[in-house]
């Protein structure tokens, strides 16, 4: 890592890289220290792997002909499946100049030794302080959406939370993310009434958050957390989202059909008008000639509908938030729009199929990938990373191993 004032982004995240067999990603932050009155740059060396990792680990970091931080002998470690398995505190001091009134300029070496990396054992745990507890992982998509609405026809998923599988409580939410490069997800969290509300993207955590910190308790006892799946094709690139981005999921009711089809979701801004909204969500269906002939309305609680096609308020006024389903309703030339109560008893007057069980063939898997600290285009100031207050444990050495001496498997340096 070339001079201490540059790091990139808002924290420093380093590109995948493979040791031993296995893939590591390279983390810098700042933290309050807990032991020195000034703060701390923070290095962690994560795992990215959908296995539980051991391997005995030493690391230094030296600036410039300086030694900062350095652990020479090395320590049996053992990390979760996207955790961290060793982190690095290194206090700011080292980088100020004599009147500490600027940072020094020069190269910072972090340099990671791992032996005898391989796949833990059964008996091999992290320590007592890692949170291993399971999380129950829900996660809403395409296909389950199509399956749910196969015999509903409010929502876009069951009351009672699908469980596809379960991850750690100390997992890094981020990394794991990561592993599946042609998927994007969105942190949602279940609303009183069995909505879904998307709380934000995964790539706009902080690189500490794990799914434990991220997660809902259901009744005080197991713990769930929701995610939203988007899905893209390998040549393709998601469509760009920032802050002020929400996300709504449309469903098509096409005369003289009774059911309703899966018609995608769409990002909108959140000061645009309902109006506009319903304009785009037309946009979606080609078979949309003659504007005239449908409706759009906004699912809300207890299964009630609102017109919104020509709502000149912004969507926040009109009740559209992050995770709003709204439903694009055509009928035929010779009939007449139906209006409020007249469309929900049409609605609840369909019999539904009887449900398909639902299917999670496609489910998790997890994986990921990893380099070290590289060089960028986009840079920040050290003084510009933001403190984070709080993160995860990283494994804890195991403090005895009979395991007879081997080769190394590799080396980190940056």
């Amino acid at each position: 890592m070339h001079d201490p004032n540059l790091l990139m982004g808002k924290h420093f995240e380093g590109n995948p890289f493979e040791v031993g067999g296995y893939k590591w990603k390279a983390v810098a932050t700042r933290c309050p220290s807990t032991q020195e009155p000034r703060e701390v740059l923070k290095v962690f060396f994560v795992s990215c792997n959908d296995v539980k990792i051991r391997a005995h680990v030493s690391y230094s970091v030296s600036f410039e002909q300086d030694m900062l931080a350095q652990q020479s002998s090395r320590v049996l470690r053992i990390a979760c499946p996207y955790t961290m398995i060793d982190e690095v505190d290194v206090p700011l001091d080292g980088f100020v100049t004599e009147n500490e009134d600027s940072l020094r300029r020069g190269e910072v070496t972090v340099f990671f030794d791992l032996k005898n990396v391989r796949a833990a054992n059964e008996e091999d745990q992290p320590g007592p302080m890692v949170n291993t507890r399971a999380v129950g992982l829900e996660i809403i998509d395409r296909q389950s959406i199509d399956m749910w609405l196969r015999g509903c026809k409010f929502g876009i998923a069951s009351l009672s939370k699908e469980r596809g599988s379960d991850v750690f409580n100390c997992s890094l939410v981020r990394f794991w993310a990561q592993s599946h490069p042609n998927h994007r997800y969105w942190l949602c969290k279940r609303t009183e009434s069995g909505g879904i509300a998307v709380d934000k993207c995964v790539d706009s955590t902080g690189v500490m958050e794990s799914f434990g910190s991220a997660c809902q308790q259901d009744n005080g006892k197991e713990l769930w957390l929701t995610v939203f799946r988007e899905k893209k094709n390998a040549d393709e690139s998601f469509q760009p989202v920032d802050e002020d981005s929400i996300v709504v999921f449309c469903k098509l009711w096409e005369r003289p059909y009774g059911y309703l089809s899966y018609l995608g979701h769409l990002f909108v801004k959140k000061r645009a008008r309902c109006s506009h909204l319903a304009k785009e969500i037309m946009d979606m269906v080609g078979s949309v000639r003659d504007r005239g002939n449908c409706g759009v309305y906004l699912e809300e609680r207890y299964s009630e509908l609102k017109d919104i096609t020509r709502l000149s308020s912004t969507l926040r006024q009109g009740g559209v938030v992050s995770g709003s389903v709204v439903i694009l309703r055509t009928w035929s030339m010779d009939n007449t729009a139906p209006q409020g109560a007249d469309l929900q008893r049409l609605l609840h007057s369909y019999e539904a199929p009887a449900r398909a069980d639902h299917d999670f063939s496609n489910g998790l898997s997890l994986s990921s990938s990893v380099q070290f600290f590289s060089t960028s285009d986009a840079y920040v100031y050290l003084d510009q990373l933001p403190i984070v207050n709080s993160f995860p444990l990283p494994s804890e050495p195991v403090l005895s191993d009979n395991e007879a001496p081997e080769a190394d498997d590799g080396v980190a340096r940056s």
